[in-house]
């Protein structure tokens, strides 16, 4: 299960900042889901979906159900129709944050009796559907906000704290939580983005929980977002070569799996695995080999791209949950 994907059964919590790249690392796990037969449920609260971006990421309409609900209690009682019915495969909620009761609407704005609403609606909710999740073997991923918690100072060192919206009952039923925040762009996406090729974004992920096993070395990631085509496998499939060692690196020349000449340049050996697939084949079986090859032998000496120990540490911020925050 450490390295199955997103668990069947279960909750999957992803948390971050506006614009980190939430609902693209949600819609490419509707799109696994669906290429293995899934019927994907997108419950937009934000009503904020793009249906653009569906065909960006390949999701196929026949076989996504898309529901936008005036309230938060409509949104929760479909759900759990839904999941008892079996009727679909993967539910989405974007986002719990953006969750707002019938009680809510009806008070005066100045009515503060509404606080810690969110968190109790979605306990409740939370307590009777889960296990109807796991015996029915349908998965629910959660997108939350992570906001600046404005009651603490900010650390010089670490930066502001954080807190996410919707009590302490999702942590305890959560089996995965990846927190994204938006980093510094990658040399590949700036040359994208110089050369007017596309322009997009590099994501850090931080895997904050993980009941199934956090492998060592592997509680962050880092994954490139191209605006209209999703994230590009071909730099990820890069980065894990060369954490790797399959694709062996000198100087600035690489040796590719597959490919019969040195390239130099990063860059450029990203374009030779986006251009040939019989190196993008060789590489990736060899890293899938290799990675499995180090679970089995407990070796999980990885090191990064420039032949140095991999920092896991997250330094930005510290991160706490408010069951009262809204």
């Amino acid at each position: 299960m450490a390295i199955g994907g997103v668990p069947v059964g279960r909750i999957l919590e992803i948390e971050g900042v506006a614009g980190a790249g939430k609902s693209s690392l949600a819609l490419t796990i509707a799109r696994a889901f669906q290429r293995d037969g899934g019927i994907v449920l997108y419950v937009d609260m934000e009503h904020a979906l793009y249906r653009g971006s569906m065909e960006a990421f390949g999701l196929d309409p026949e076989a996504t159900a898309i529901s936008q609900p005036a309230s938060g209690e409509e949104a929760l009682d479909l759900i759990k129709v839904m999941v008892q019915r079996q009727a679909v495969d993967l539910v989405i909620l974007d986002s719990l944050a953006s969750l707002t009761f019938q009680s809510e609407m009806e008070k005066d704005s100045s009515d503060s009796s509404s606080i810690g609403l969110l968190a109790r609606k979605f306990s409740s909710f939370l307590r009777v559907v889960h296990p109807i999740m796991e015996e029915n073997g349908v998965s629910m991923v959660v997108i939350n906000q992570l906001r600046q918690d404005i009651s603490s100072k900010p650390n010089p060192r670490l930066g502001p704290r954080y807190t996410s919206p919707g009590g302490m009952a999702k942590l305890f039923y959560s089996s995965v939580t990846i927190r994204a925040f938006r980093s510094p762009n990658s040399d590949y996406i700036n040359k994208l983005i110089n050369g007017g090729v596309a322009y997009g974004h590099t994501v850090r992920f931080q895997i904050e929980k993980n009941r199934f096993g956090i492998i060592p070395g592997f509680r962050s990631f880092q994954l490139d977002l191209v605006y209209g085509k999703g994230f590009d496998v071909h730099s990820d499939l890069a980065n894990l070569a060369l954490r790797f060692g399959v694709i062996s690196k000198s100087g600035s020349w690489y040796t590719i799996p597959g490919f019969p000449d040195r390239v130099q340049g990063k860059n450029e050996m990203i374009r030779v695995l986006k251009e040939s697939p019989e190196a993008f084949d060789k590489t990736r079986k060899a890293v899938i080999a290799d990675f499995l090859r180090r679970i089995e032998t407990n070796d999980f000496a990885f090191p990064d791209s420039e032949g140095e120990p991999l920092d896991d540490s997250f330094d930005n911020g510290d991160f706490s949950d408010d069951f009262g925050e809204q």
